[in-house]
């Protein structure tokens, strides 16, 4: 199976994420890590499943991801997707940014939301990854947990 894990980063930590996955994956699968600037619609076209990986920042993807989306549903492409986001907990903040945090939810729901609106996409799922600070670093045991979520995807992916 050929799988590509496509992220964007500010501080390392969805980057981290990403290559963990592309790690655990590349041991029974065809696996590239490309940073989004690498990534263009086209070059997805030969894809089976599609990781897109980005940080939380006020509740939405990053613009560059955002726009990477869009152009994938504007493509129909065929493809496979499953969205991570890395994020804070919300047992970690205070109770002001844990009331902003339920409101405005998290990247990975919405990235999938968006690309469930072409008929060509089907979205294997989405899942959020904690980070300690807003620079980092990942919560202990979220890069494990990474890499089991990542390998049940692609499972998924062979029965859909």
């Amino acid at each position: 199976m050929k799988v590509y894990v496509v992220y964007d980063s500010q501080f390392g930590n969805t980057q981290q994420v990403a290559e963990g996955i592309g790690l655990i994956l590349a041991k029974k699968h065809s696996v590239k890590v490309k940073h989004i600037s690498e990534i263009s619609p086209k070059k997805l076209e030969q894809v089976d499943v599609l990781f897109l990986g980005t940080p939380t920042h006020g509740g939405q993807a990053t613009p560059n991801m955002n726009l990477l989306i869009s152009q994938i549903v504007a493509s129909k492409v065929f493809l496979k997707v499953a969205c991570f986001d890395t994020r804070f907990s919300p047992q970690n903040v205070g109770l002001g940014l844990k009331l902003l945090m339920s409101v405005i939810d998290y990247a990975s729901p919405k990235m999938a939301k968006n690309l469930a609106k072409s008929a060509a996409i089907t979205v294997l799922g989405f899942e959020g990854f904690i980070v300690t600070d807003k620079s980092g670093p990942l919560a202990e045991g979220e890069l494990n947990r990474a890499q089991n979520w990542a390998e049940k995807m692609v499972a998924s992916a062979t029965k859909k």
